[in-house]
């Protein structure tokens, strides 16, 4: 078993950002056998469970000159949504390694995969079919001598409906005690969930937020009272990096203005319901990632313009009252511009205007916000 006379905390924060960002490493140092290793402790910041992730790594002497270049893959785990997590495995470094720089390549979530900057859906797979699976041998089965029978009757389709009914008499109890269960265990789950979300909350100029890393938050809620919100870059000393899903769920706002600089994502059902949105514009460069099911039933949407804004499929869900769309892309592959929508009826796909910009601040700046 290996001694560790040196051991180094070291607090990460060049990248807090990130959907997967290293939070903190520590490096354990043997100095008798000349070996050190490290140990990563990571953030995912999407509100999906994390499968598996690549990153590369640099590895910095005294003198911060680089001395070794590495590319790690962590798969078969699970990492909880919003959550912190240290994968089981340690990563072997120059001895004269005083520090590291972790660059994210790609991270594979429940539904979506971020690779080079961008989503993608997460496509499932199937590895194995039934018809290559091998089947198990079974033994013949014991021959069984057949009874003589004295004759056949002829009439078998005459049944009774009385006996129906008492057998589904008594089997309803027991499916009824079923749907009970399930019922307690949604609920303890969605207490779970939401304790989980809140707990750490606080209140700046009308928003609830929560410190996702140092330095940066999420929204949880809105408490300001303007029917006209604006989501501004930073909150107190705080940057503002992502809206969480049902921050907004059922609001009366009738407008949303992004004034963000940094990337922003919008998470599922974070509008959902707000039957009186009628806007959502923005004119600054930061990209903002709309994930499925963000605007979910906002029937009163007219307008989108988000010159940056990268739209998962169906992120307009039962909007389907939207006239004009300005977007920069959308994050799934083989679909096209309407999956973003459900449902979209004949009178609504006759007069919607969709506009695919060029992330170019000279074009943003023609974009008419209203």
């Amino acid at each position: 078993m290996s001694s560790y006379n040196n051991i180094q905390k070291i607090k990460y924060t060049k990248t807090p950002s990130d959907v997967v960002a290293l939070n903190e490493y520590i490096l354990f140092e043997n100095s008798h056998a000349k070996e050190k290793y490290v140990v990563f402790r990571f953030a995912n910041n999407v509100n999906q469970r994390l499968f598996e992730i690549r990153f590369e790594v640099l590895q910095y002497d005294a003198d911060n000159r680089l001395i070794e270049k590495s590319v790690v893959v962590h798969k078969d785990f699970t990492a909880d949504a919003n959550g912190l997590f240290v994968p089981n495995a340690k990563l072997k470094v120059n001895f004269e390694c005083r520090s590291l720089e972790v660059n994210l390549e790609e991270a594979v979530f429940d539904r979506v995969i971020w690779s080079g900057g961008t989503f993608a859906d997460n496509p499932y797979r199937f590895e194995t079919y039934a018809e290559t699976v091998a089947k198990p041998a079974t033994s013949p089965a014991p021959e069984v001598k057949k009874q003589p029978v004295a004759a056949k009757k002829k009439n078998r389709l005459s049944f009774n409906i009385r006996n129906i009914f008492r057998k589904n008499k008594s089997v309803f109890p027991a499916v009824f005690n079923v749907i009970l269960c399930a019922i307690f265990i949604a609920l303890v789950v969605a207490s779970t969930f939401y304790f989980k979300q809140v707990t750490g909350a606080f209140g700046v100029e009308g928003f609830i937020v929560k410190e996702s890393s140092a330095g940066y938050v999420s929204i949880l809620g809105y408490n300001g009272g303007e029917d006209n919100v604006e989501i501004p870059a930073t909150l107190g000393e705080y940057t503002v990096t992502k809206i969480a899903g049902g921050a907004f769920k059922g609001s009366s706002a009738t407008s949303v203005k992004i004034k963000t600089e940094r990337p922003l994502v919008i998470e599922t059902d974070a509008f959902k319901g707000c039957k009186k949105l009628t806007s959502v514009t923005s004119s600054s460069l930061g990209t903002v990632t709309v994930m499925e099911g963000a605007f979910k039933d906002c029937t009163a949407l007219t307008e989108f313009v988000v010159p940056a804004a990268q739209l998962c499929a169906k992120c307009f869900d039962g909007a389907d009252g939207i006239k004009f769309l300005a977007f920069y892309s959308v994050l799934y592959s083989g679909g096209r511009l309407l999956d973003l929508f459900v449902g979209l009826n004949s009178i609504t796909l006759k007069h919607l205007r969709i506009a695919v910009m060029p992330n170019d601040p000279a074009f943003t700046a023609g974009v008419k916000l209203g």
